[in-house]
């Protein structure tokens, strides 16, 4: 069953997370920054997080936010010692972390005027473009169909708050499944590029039809 994420699911949405992600940076960071991520995903008016519930278990989430620069602006302004205080633990441990964590915060702030673009006819306040910033299914639960039914509710909810188009980054080198998997659900390849790590990305976009404003 796919449910709106609430602060009683973030415990577990955690663990999905960690199970799903091993070795990626958000796990690096570990536990607590991510619990601490996921609540400000609940709290913030602006973000949307679906979960899907089997046998009272969260087996897999979706989040994502419109206007990721004013989402991470909220997050520095109201809980920036609290993930600082989170992060210490994997800074410790590996001090190599520091720089790309700074990008983390400091990129979404200086997001493009795409990922931030609200339509000069619009109403005022409504978004025309989100990103679609997480998703994961825990691995006895992949290939049913989870991960499909979680993007479609993402989606729909964006769709509904007048969003006309979403957008997710993802891996491009040995990744092929996760990027067919996108395709599947009616995205396509925007544009590519290089981190400064040097991760080639590509960017996906998909058009939503019936927009609501």
């Amino acid at each position: 069953m796919i449910e709106e994420m609430r602060r009683s699911h973030v415990p577990e949405t955690v663990q999905v997370h960690l199970a799903s992600f091993q070795g990626f940076f958000l796990s690096l960071l570990g536990p607590q920054f991510l619990r601490l991520y996921y609540e400000s995903i609940v709290d913030y008016i602006d973000a949307v997080g679906c979960v899907c519930v089997e046998d009272d278990r969260v087996v897999g989430f979706v989040c994502g936010t419109v206007s990721p620069s004013r989402f991470y602006s909220y997050l520095l302004r109201t809980r920036w010692l609290r993930f600082a205080l989170a992060a210490l633990s994997a800074v410790f441990r590996q001090p190599s972390i520091v720089p790309r964590l700074v990008r983390a915060w400091v990129y979404p702030s200086q997001a493009s005027e795409r990922e931030d673009s609200y339509s000069d006819d619009a109403p005022s306040g409504v978004p025309v473009s989100a990103t679609l910033t997480s998703i994961g299914v825990d691995p006895s639960h992949q290939h049913r169909g989870v991960g499909s039914e979680l993007v479609a509710a993402f989606l729909e909810n964006m769709r509904v708050r007048g969003v006309t188009s979403v957008h997710l980054t993802t891996d491009q080198q040995d990744n092929e499944q996760v990027s067919a998997f996108y395709q599947r659900q009616g995205f396509r390849c925007l544009s590519t590029y290089t981190t400064p790590e040097g991760r080639v990305m590509n960017e996906f976009v998909v058009e939503l039809d019936g927009a609501q404003r």
